[in-house]
């Protein structure tokens, strides 16, 4: 538990005010407008030691300074008194007592007097879920409140080892180890490609067997091609003749017939022998055509040479497809890269998470570039409304303020099961939370929000 004690004198609206605290978990309330938020920013202005306010001074009674003295005392310390001045110009200046020695000290230098109070951080939960709503936020919170708990080595040992792993393109992130492994990924689906292009199935090899029975095939239908090469002009020129023989037998009938009807010459014998002649030659003539091609027949056989040549074609092709020695090669280098890259990026992150067992930071917080993980829970736009969120927000706040105090925020926002476990956390840490309620009351008061 801790006991606080707060005055102000022509600070913003307050003119000479004093406020008491002797809970774990405290509240300014009022109406609003009375000085709520003041009252706080007072507190914070003596932890931080940073003067933060603007306009501190009370302008109803045109005041030349203003004065904050706070004074707090935790469970089993010596109290510590910060006392601060603001002139006109709006200057600063801090005065820290404490007791050492059984002596009071003095000191006024604010980096000496934040060292005596310890670390105090002036975010509600309420400012820490909306800083972390957005990825610029996180990494401003990641880069302004976290990261500094590591220390100087491993914050960059941690920088380094993210930057390695992380899968978010940028310029410091080309050619890290998540991207080439992309690379080599694409690079190893493309020569699987190449693998399936040059396998080949039972069917091509039966094709490739057929070489020798295609390339006889081939050889036999060529020489017939050869040998009948001349047949449609052949064939034309006796068709022709035959054409013609035909012609004289009908003549010579019309021409032995007409000798017999006007001129009564008979030449029975002679027209006999001579239409038997042509007839022998015809006969012989037409012999001769059943040796020889038609253009269709020699049509026929082109394709099938065609269809040859195209299957020896297609042999070939296969015939090579049989030697994939080098692509298999490639294939396993790029394999074997890949499971390199796996084990580098799986020790990697197994680093990361020994730099968070073994750091200052809270337990249960894992960070990279911009997601903030706590608890299981991460922090994001999407999540920042659970309830158990906002109770990992307060437990993070807990540690991250060593100073023993933290602004809470808004109590209206925490129902009773909810406070009565940022009881349990003020008890856990030693710690006094402050924050807000809107009440009534014309006049800024100070209560203990959740009782013991």
């Amino acid at each position: 538990m801790s006991n606080i004690s707060l005055k102000l004198i022509n600070f913003k609206q307050y003119q000479d005010v004093q406020f008491e605290g002797t809970g774990s978990c405290e509240g300014f309330i009022g109406t609003n407008g009375t000085g709520k938020s003041t009252a706080l920013q007072a507190i914070e202005t003596a932890l931080t030691a940073k003067g933060f306010v603007t306009t501190p001074l009370n302008k109803n009674n045109n005041a030349k300074e203003a004065n904050i003295v706070f004074k707090a005392q935790r469970d089993d310390q010596e109290p510590i008194q910060v006392s601060i001045t603001i002139d006109e110009a709006n200057q600063y200046s801090f005065v820290a007592a404490y007791i050492k020695d059984g002596k009071v000290k003095t000191i006024q230098d604010p980096k000496k007097i934040r060292e005596l109070i310890g670390v105090y951080y002036p975010l509600t939960v309420e400012s820490t879920l909306q800083m972390t709503a957005f990825a610029e936020g996180r990494r401003k919170f990641i880069n302004e409140y976290l990261l500094p708990l590591l220390g100087a080595e491993k914050k960059a040992r941690l920088e380094t080892l993210q930057l390695s792993v992380s899968d978010k393109k940028n310029k410091a992130t080309e050619g890290n180890l998540y991207f080439t492994r992309r690379t080599l990924q694409e690079t190893l689906q493309g020569i699987e490609g190449e693998l399936k292009a040059s396998s080949i199935t039972d069917e091509d090899k039966s094709t490739i067997a057929s070489k020798n029975a295609v390339e006889t095939a081939l050889g036999k239908l060529k020489a017939e091609k050869q040998s009948h090469y001349n047949d449609v002009i052949v064939r034309k020129d006796i068709e022709t003749a035959i054409y013609d023989l035909e012609l004289i037998t009908n003549g010579l009938a019309g021409m032995f017939s007409n000798l017999e009807i006007k001129h009564q010459l008979f030449f029975e014998t002679e027209h006999k022998n001579i239409d038997s002649s042509i007839s022998e030659s015809i006969a012989g003539n037409t012999a001769k055509l059943e040796g020889l091609y038609t253009s269709e027949q020699l049509t026929a056989l082109d394709d099938k040479i065609t269809r040859g040549n195209n299957k020896l074609t297609e042999i070939a092709t296969l015939s090579k497809r049989t030697d994939n020695t080098a692509i298999k090669t490639r294939r396993d280098e790029v394999f074997t890269k890949i499971n390199d890259i796996n084990k580098q990026i799986e020790d990697n992150k197994n680093e990361i998470k020994e730099i968070f067992t073994n750091s200052s930071l809270p337990a249960g917080i894992e960070i990279d570039e911009e997601t903030i993980m706590l608890n299981g829970f991460e922090l994001s736009e999407n999540n920042n409304s659970n309830t158990e969120i906002r109770m990992a927000v307060i437990e993070l706040l807990c540690k991250l303020n060593t100073s023993g105090y933290c602004n809470i925020g808004d109590w209206s926002l925490y129902g009773p099961e909810a406070r009565k476990n940022i009881l349990t956390f003020a008890k856990k840490n030693n710690m006094m939370f402050l924050g807000q309620l809107v009440s009534s009351d014309t006049e800024t008061k100070l209560i203990t929000i959740i009782q013991d």
